[in-house]
């Protein structure tokens, strides 16, 4: 039964050659004994041949069903990570497009605007100067957070709904006119919940910034429930200040929205101006 036992162990789990080997030596091993082989009936030498035949054949098609399965798994297993490589890419692509572009649509506009007071008036030209300066650290402080994300933990926590305030206040600062609305309660948040709802403000007056036109205004709404949160972003429309743009912005809300059952819609408002909406539940819902 040892031999056996230690047989099988070695056909099935050993690669094919130190399987081969193995049983080479095994049989170089028995032939000192084989003059006793004669002593038994020829039935009984057959049955035992075959029991170890049938033994090693078992063995061996367990061990390449074994092999196979394991094969199979580590390919399942490298898919996964291609696939988890691959959102966490798409993740920190949209990190980064809506960070970066939400800077950069403040320093335009306050460029544009410091650049006609330059010589009218100085001390507003200064203000946004100081504005633009803000801007890019908090900027450069978001993307390498982000970034560093690659390598190791975040150090500063990343921006969620208790920052929306601050981040209307900055926009304010670039020179739009935005007013921030909320109705009900803001129920507890997980970490991604909140971030989402950030990023969804920050990349509607973003495009408010980039499309509304000068002297456009805005208003944040959002409605708090213990199941889901609405983000109602609204302007007063204006002259286009630039083209309607790739859709990537919208893509990107909708990419972070979906996985938490959420849904997205942007589009002219009846009354002018253009609204765009986004439900996201929130709690056990998600």
């Amino acid at each position: 039964m040892a031999v056996l036992i230690a047989l099988y162990t070695l056909v099935a789990y050993a690669p094919r050659r130190v399987a081969a080997a193995g049983v080479a030596v095994a049989i170089a091993g028995t032939l000192p004994f084989s003059r006793h082989f004669d002593e038994f009936a020829q039935d009984d030498r057959i049955i035992v041949v075959a029991v170890l035949a049938v033994h090693l054949l078992l063995a061996a098609v367990l061990g390449d069903y074994r092999r196979a399965a394991l094969r199979e798994r580590a390919a399942e297993l490298e898919l996964r990570t291609v696939l988890a490589a691959a959102r966490e890419r798409e993740r920190i692509a949209r990190e980064l497009h809506d960070t970066v572009g939400h800077a950069l649509a403040v320093v335009i506009t306050q460029a544009d605007g410091g650049r006609y007071g330059a010589r009218s008036d100085p001390a507003a030209a200064a203000a946004a100067l100081e504005t633009i300066a803000a801007t890019a650290r908090q900027a450069l402080a978001e993307t390498r957070r982000t970034v560093g994300t690659l390598g190791e933990a975040p150090r500063e926590p990343v921006p969620g709904a208790g920052e929306l305030r601050a981040l209307v206040d900055r926009t304010r600062d670039a020179g739009l006119v935005v007013e921030l609305a909320e109705q009900g309660r803001a129920p507890a948040l997980s970490p991604g919940e909140s971030l989402t709802v950030y990023r969804v403000v920050q990349e509607a007056l973003t495009n408010v910034l980039k499309h509304a036109g000068r002297g456009a205004n805005a208003t944040v709404a959002l409605r708090w429930a213990d199941d889901a949160v609405t983000v109602v972003v609204r302007d007063g429309g204006g002259r286009p200040s630039s083209p309607a743009g790739d859709g990537r912005g919208l893509s990107g809300m909708r990419a972070r929205v979906e996985p938490y059952g959420g849904t997205v819609s942007a589009g002219p408002h009846p009354e002018g101006g253009y609204e765009l909406r986004a439900t996201i539940p929130v709690g056990e819902q998600t």
